[in-house]
């Protein structure tokens, strides 16, 4: 938050927490520190470079926007789910599995899945 931007009872998020929501309780002193209080009373400091500036609409366009990727994200994810059960009968039906890498470059799909943190067995099951 940029320290013209501070005013008394604003709502904040210290250091982009947002379970942490409280309200700015005094002007910024001379090192650019202010109190904030959260809504049970506890008191703290906090620079305001620390601070993000609560806003109701822009969480709640964020959210509407996380929960539309995450449908489109759920609906590719079963597009190629079905894809790959599609290649594995296919490569089944001549006797073979995807596995087998003399008939089969998985590479990519590899490195995608690697890339990504998840295990390989979670999708070759």
């Amino acid at each position: 938050m940029n320290i013209e931007d501070v005013k008394v009872g604003l709502q904040v998020i210290p250091e982009g927490s947002r379970y942490d929501l409280s309200t700015i309780a005094s002007m910024p002193n001379a090192e650019g520190y202010v109190t904030c209080q959260y809504p049970s009373g506890k008191s703290y400091q906090v620079h305001v470079d620390d601070l993000d500036l609560y806003d109701a609409a822009v969480e709640k366009e964020a959210i509407l926007d996380a929960q539309n990727q995450l449908n489109q994200s759920t609906q590719l994810f079963e597009k190629a789910f079905a894809m790959l059960q599609m290649a594995r009968a296919t490569a089944e039906s001549v006797h073979h599995d995807l596995s087998n890498r003399d008939h089969f470059d998985v590479s990519a799909l590899d490195e995608v899945i690697d890339k990504n943190g998840w295990s390989s067995s979670s999708i070759w099951c």
